[in-house]
This record gives structure tokens, sequence and C-alpha cells, in this order.
């Protein structure tokens, strides 16, 4: 996989800090961005300027594990199914890392990678009055592989706000920090953060499932808001992220 390259922290496009922004982001000029102020972020810049290969982001998965991170977001990925992501996103999983992955951004009987792998919390957007987005994809997968097995199975997994998202872009050069300004971006991509940052609410008021993805993936998708078709269907999934009633069905378990 190779060694990671040493570099000052920055961004090489803006995507990357939108969506650590909607993660994490703070008040800026009276305006909240993030999900989960207080949390840590290990940034990995996997693909530079906006593309790369299958390899760095793998080494970009596992350079997170390394940082001890509790949920790993990719905003990312590449269109249909594919079984190469099988294996990283077990692995990853298996080290007691949740991985949020974007579902894709090519409409309703689409899907994309590492969205759409099985174990993976695959993430559909939602607009402002909490229809789907109508780009957000979502489909039925019928008999792919995953390793020596062949499943049938939905995805997205669940929802969250992808229209119109505003949060944080990288200052140009030459400008001053206080000078920075938001950004409103579509996407699956900006739906994906919403749910990593939820995660981490969540492991912050109920510490005991740290390390347990598959603890936090279930109390998530069993607090969603129930959108669309009753139960799961290929919009919404289980339904649009519900942070609060999550985090407090986290407390009351435990």
């Amino acid at each position: 996989m190779g060694s990671p390259v040493g570099s000052p922290t920055h961004d090489s496009h803006v995507h990357g800090t939108h969506t650590a922004g909607t993660i994490c982001g703070r008040n800026w000029k009276g305006i909240n961005i993030g999900v989960a102020p207080e949390a840590q972020v290990a940034s990995a810049l996997v693909l530079p300027g906006g593309g790369g290969t299958f390899a760095q982001i793998v080494a970009g998965m596992q350079w997170t594990i390394d940082q001890n991170a509790h949920v790993i977001n990719m905003s990312l990925g590449g269109q249909g199914y594919d079984p190469i992501w099988n294996l990283p996103v077990l692995n990853t999983t298996l080290s007691g890392v949740l991985v949020v992955a974007s579902i894709g951004n090519s409409g309703h009987g689409t899907s994309g990678g590492p969205g759409n792998d099985f174990v993976a919390l695959g993430v559909g957007a939602t607009h402002p009055l909490d229809g789907v987005a109508g780009f957000s994809g979502g489909q039925t997968l019928v008999g792919v592989p995953w390793f020596i097995y062949s499943l049938t199975y939905m995805k997205p997994d669940l929802s969250a706000p992808g229209v119109q998202v505003l949060s944080a872009i990288p200052v140009p050069p030459g400008t001053e920090p206080e000078d920075a300004e938001l950004a409103a971006f579509n996407g699956t991509s900006m739906a994906a953060p919403h749910v990593a940052g939820a995660t981490a609410l969540l492991l912050s008021v109920a510490p005991g499932l740290q390390g347990d993805p598959f603890g936090v993936r279930d109390i998530l998708l069993a607090t969603i808001e129930d959108y669309g078709e009753a139960g799961r269907d290929q919009r919404f999934g289980f339904g649009r992220l519900d942070a609060l009633s999550a985090a407090e069905t986290a407390v009351s378990i435990l």
C-alpha cells in the first residue's frame, strides 16, 4: 500500500473540508455547521485534487484504524457494485471502526461502492422538506458476490440531509482565517458526514459502545424517522437520521 506522505495539514479540494465541517464544525459567525463540534478528526488526503486510486483509499482506511478512530466517513466511491470493497470494509469494521459511506449521486436504481457494500452503512440524501433528493442513489442489489456468498439486499441503509448543506470551505491562499466563508453543497457526500457526526455524538454519551460498530449501527437504524414506504425502501433506507433519538437510546440501554 505504500507509506503516508508527510505534509502540513491542508486540503487540495473543497470537498474534504466541507464534509469535515459537517462532522465537527463549530459556530462560525453565528451559524452552527457541525453535528459534533467537540469530536476529534483525523483527516486522510487519499484523493488529492479530487482523484486517485483504490490503493490510496485503502491505505487511508488503514491509517484511520491506526489513529484509533471510531468511525470513518467515506464521502467518495465509484459507480456500481464492486466486490473490491468487501475486504477493506470488513477489515475496518472488525477493527472496531464503523464505515459510513455515501451511496452515490446517480439517482434511483443506482448505487456506488463502498456505500453499497453489505457491511458499510450506506447513506442517501434528503432535502429540507424531508423528501429524498432526486440525485440520491438507491436500489436492490440482486445476487451480488460477497466473499463466498451471493447476497440480495437493499441500499441505502438510511438517509440524512444532503441538499444545500452549509459548511466550511478552505481558506484561499493569502486570506486571513477570520475572513473564511461557508458554502452550501448538494450530494450524498454531504449526507454521510451527518451520520458520522451523529455516531460521534452517540459515542460521547455512551462510551461503552466504542469499538462496537455493529451496536452503533443497530441504534442508528432503530431510531430513524421513517419517511416514504413503511419500513425499508430504496429511497430512504430505513428512514432519515435522528441523532437525538439515537443518543438518548444509547444512554438508556447502557
